[in-house]
Parts: structure tokens; sequence; C-alpha cells
């Protein structure tokens, strides 16, 4: 067993490492306090009552384990030097961050060749699921153009090397979660699910037609 998290943020991950037989996928959440750890209840994130939207601020409903939780992801764009910019991550996979940069370029119609990018999950959470795809590129595109989602709006799904916006795993769970702590409005892959009462899905085929949704 070992915890993962920032030490300079309260939340902490409890992961099983074994060899053989089940899965590990499991965790354990917990938040650090001035008496010691305290378990963080089955569904946890920011409620929308909460959140206020801002450029370069995307809320994603992600799976740790078994649980869903609400995490806002930010990024912040500011110009750099041609050929030497800066491509920094908290708690967001590099790599994925590279990638969808260039989707970005070649089906988004951003020019970030000479930008400095910074990507973070609030609160120290480690993001690795690519369903946290549409919501990191919203967050750069609302980072770069100074614009942002309406208020209780969230965003899920996967990017394809094409702009395409992919289906994710459990996304009738992640919509529940999100309509549960007051999201009105959620940026999804294309589905036939039916959304809970109060709550719209957006639909969404590629990358470019869920930027339009910044204001």
């Amino acid at each position: 067993l070992y915890f993962e998290g920032d030490r300079y943020h309260s939340h902490r991950i409890v992961r099983a490492i074994k060899n053989r037989f089940g899965t590990t996928m499991e965790v354990g959440l917990f938040e650090m306090t001035g008496s010691g750890l305290r378990e963080v209840a089955d569904s946890a994130g920011v409620p929308a009552a909460q959140y206020e939207p801002a450029p370069g601020s995307v809320v994603c409903p992600v799976l740790q384990g078994t649980r869903c939780l609400l995490v806002e992801i930010q990024a912040l764009t500011a110009p750099g030097f041609l050929g030497s910019t800066k491509r920094k991550t908290s708690g967001i996979d590099a790599s994925r961050l590279a990638m969808l940069i260039a989707v970005l370029e070649k089906h988004g119609g951003l020019r970030l060749a000479d930008q400095d990018i910074f990507t973070s999950s609030v609160g120290g959470m480690k993001i690795a699921e690519p369903a946290a795809d549409l919501a990191i590129a919203l967050a750069v595109c609302g980072a770069h153009y100074n614009r942002r989602l309406d208020e209780r709006v969230c965003a899920v799904g996967e990017i394809g090397l094409g702009g395409e916006v992919r289906h994710v795993q459990q996304l009738e769970q992640r919509v529940r979660e999100a309509a549960r702590l007051g999201f009105k409005r959620i940026i999804t892959p294309q589905t036939t699910m039916i959304p809970p009462d109060g709550c719209e899905l957006v639909c969404v085929k590629r990358m470019d037609h869920a930027i339009q949704h910044l204001s």
C-alpha cells in the first residue's frame, strides 16, 4: 500500500499493489486534516454551487477506481519563445498534454507553437485516464482565447488524433454524479443515454464543435 498525492494539497489516495489475482483498481480517498487523515465519502468533488467558471478552467468527472470525482482542471497559456516553449503539468500526464496540443493545432485552429502552456488538476489529484482529454483541451482553449464555459457546465470525453470526440467508459455513472452535484449541462461524446432529470447532455462529434461552447 502507498499514499499518492501532492504535499501541498490535502487529498491523499491509498493504492494497493499486488502481483496475483484480482483487481487493484480500487482506491481509498482521504483528506489530511489538523487531527489526522479523514476518509472522504464515496462521492466527492467540486459542487456546481461552489464552482465559479473562469477562462482556462473546466470541471471533469473522472474515475478513481470505482469512485467518480468531479475534478477542476486548469490551464494557462502565455507568450513564449518559438522553439523553446514550456509545457508543464501538475497531476496530468505530460505526454497526453503534448498530444492534445498537437490535435488542437491541427484540428482546432489554434496556434500554440509560441505559447508556454501550464496545466494542473486542482487539489493534487493525478489524472491519467483519456476521459479527461476534452476537459483539458477546453481548458487550454479557454485560456488561449480568454473564454469560458457557462455556469454549471462540465465536460468529459476522449479525443482521437483526428480531432474526434470518442466514447468513454462508464459514462452513465459520470453523468449521474455530475448531475447530483448540481451540473445542469454536460458536454459528452455522442450517446443515446437518457440524462437525469434537470440535466442536459450536449453531444459533440468533434473537438472543434466543443470549442464553440466556450463564450
